[in-house]
């Protein structure tokens, strides 16, 4: 639903705050849905990179960990290399 707000500055900060959730499905929703933003998530690239440093375990599930990086790892990637996907 948030990714229809088009990098909503407003938005942004809901999904970024959703990253740090104790909820795993939150979280994972967070990240996914700023996967698919790409370069629009931009402005929330410090938050990711914290949540990709926080979800190693042990501090997270495994599986958690796996899935979260499955999301945030290429994405963050894009958004380094200044690669706009959307």
């Amino acid at each position: 639903m948030l990714v229809a707000l088009d990098g909503d500055p407003a938005a942004l900060q809901v999904l970024a705050a959703a990253l740090a959730s104790d909820s795993d499905d939150v979280a994972l929703c967070a990240a996914r849905t700023l996967q698919q933003l790409g370069g629009k998530a931009r402005p929330v690239l410090p938050a990711m990179e914290a949540a990709l440093q926080a979800a190693r375990p042990p501090r997270r599930a495994p599986d958690f960990a796996m899935f979260l990086r499955f999301a945030l790892e290429p994405a963050v990637e894009q958004l380094r290399a200044g690669a706009d996907s959307h």
